[in-house]
């Protein structure tokens, strides 16, 4: 008796173990692909267990073609949305020709990952607290325009490390290439928010 009371404990066990990993394991939505052929684009998406969505949106017009549109609405950590963000660049790129990609914009950057994930946005205003190029006091470039130091600070300090390595996995650099609508903090006098801009170049495999 007191042996089947052990065998069906260690069941037991078993079965509370496979439900939970059943749990952690099903939830594995695939990427949603959507063509909208009336405006000429096509949305490669992933819907996270809450409802919220990352994708990136490949254009067919001559003025887009080769931009991806990074979009997110989702609550998810940032490293979970990379996960995400790596399945879709990888349907895209069975899709696609990866040679006709030459941008990247993620829009503002303060919410491009969702308004719970500022770590590119918290990177920045540190890189320009830290460089001499920056007047912590007045809230301006020492010189120059504002679009340009920006640009130069997100590149120095790499605020986008996690994109620059999902990237590099599928042989591609990126880099900062343009800041538009640089916003300031009133309080801290630092620049937190931008539109924001990437070029995308092929590297040796």
């Amino acid at each position: 008796m007191r042996h089947f009371k052990y065998v069906l404990v260690a069941l037991v066990g078993l079965l509370a173990v496979y439900l939970v990993a059943a749990t952690v394991t099903q939830f594995r939505p695939g990427v949603l692909v959507k063509p909208h052929p009336d405006v000429k684009e096509t949305s490669y998406a992933i819907v996270d267990e809450d409802g919220g969505e990352i994708s990136l949106t490949t254009y067919q017009t001559e003025l887009n073609k080769g931009v991806l549109r990074l979009r997110s609405t989702s609550e998810q950590p940032l490293e979970v949305q990379i996960n995400m963000l790596d399945r879709i660049i990888g349907r895209v790129l069975r899709d696609e020709k990866r040679e006709g990609f030459k941008t990247l914009s993620i829009g503002r950057l303060v919410n491009a990952f969702g308004k719970n994930n500022t770590q590119m946005s918290e990177r920045l205003s540190m890189a320009a607290y830290r460089s001499s190029a920056w007047n912590n006091y007045s809230g301006r470039p020492v010189s120059g325009h504002v679009n340009d130091l920006v640009v130069k600070l997100a590149n120095n300090a790499k605020i986008y490390s996690e994109l620059k390595q999902l990237f590099e996995k599928y042989g591609f650099s990126i880099r900062f290439s343009s800041a538009e609508k640089v916003l300031v903090s009133p309080k801290n006098k630092l620049p937190y928010d931008c539109l924001s801009w990437f070029n995308i170049a092929g590297v040796d495999r």
